[in-house]
């Protein structure tokens, strides 16, 4: 519906016409004039009130589709908080700097880590990437994020699909073997925190930033990724 702003706007024009007209009919003295009137009136009406069922039950069965477009988009207006766990963000420190220019306080991002046992492997070796050059990815995705308002984690841990929480919107897919994870818009998901979906995967995402499955950007650093900044 945040999408539908031109559209809501001809809709409120279209309701004070009807409203214009029908007190219009009331002083009309033709007979002819005055019904016509009114027939074009509920005639816009009918056709305003359709056009929005439609669109309801058009929202309803779409509110898990999303698109790259959408997450973009709400990276850039969030207020409140952007959390994302990604082996590294396929647009590197392009995307890091898409985030860390946005109003959001609260920035987790949480990347892969290279420590042995990590889901980590089994990501680069279906895409075929080196391990130094993963090394780089990594380093790529973090550099931007040093020294802001951002706090990094190092995901060794279980790897359920990426998952970007963004204000109450919560975005996810799956991690493709062989193609970065947002190359294709159709395995994009949307929900919000307060539906039963988006409110499960926010609890994973807190369950992933835990001790048990990452660690501290320092401990990366140290002992399992040089190539950090």
């Amino acid at each position: 519906m945040r999408n539908r702003g031109a559209e809501i706007a001809l809709t409120l024009v279209l309701l004070l016409i009807v409203f214009a007209a029908l007190l219009w009919s009331l002083v009309l003295a033709n007979p002819f004039a005055k019904q016509l009137t009114e027939k074009i009136a509920f005639a816009f009406l009918v056709a305003v009130v359709v056009r929005w069922v439609t669109i309801g039950f058009s929202e309803f069965e779409q509110v898990e589709q999303s698109s790259r477009g959408e997450l973009y988009d709400a990276i850039d207006s969030a207020t409140d908080k952007i959390w994302i766990c990604q082996t590294w963000l396929p647009g590197h420190d392009a995307d890091t700097h898409r985030i860390i220019q946005s109003r959001a306080g609260d920035i987790r991002l949480l990347f892969g880590s290279f420590k042995p046992g990590s889901p980590m492997f089994a990501r680069i070796e279906g895409r075929d990437i080196p391990f130094t050059e993963a090394q780089v990815d990594v380093k790529r995705s973090v550099t931007p994020a040093i020294n802001t308002r951002a706090t990094t984690r190092f995901n060794f841990g279980h790897h359920p699909g990426w998952i970007a929480i963004i204000d109450t919107a919560v975005f996810w897919g799956p991690t493709p073997v062989h193609v970065d994870n947002w190359a294709n818009d159709f395995l994009f998901h949307r929900s919000t925190i307060h539906r039963k979906k988006g409110a499960f995967l926010e609890n994973q995402f807190h369950i992933l930033w835990g001790p048990k499955h990452s660690h501290t950007y320092d401990e990366e650093k140290e002992k399992y990724n040089r190539l950090l900044p």
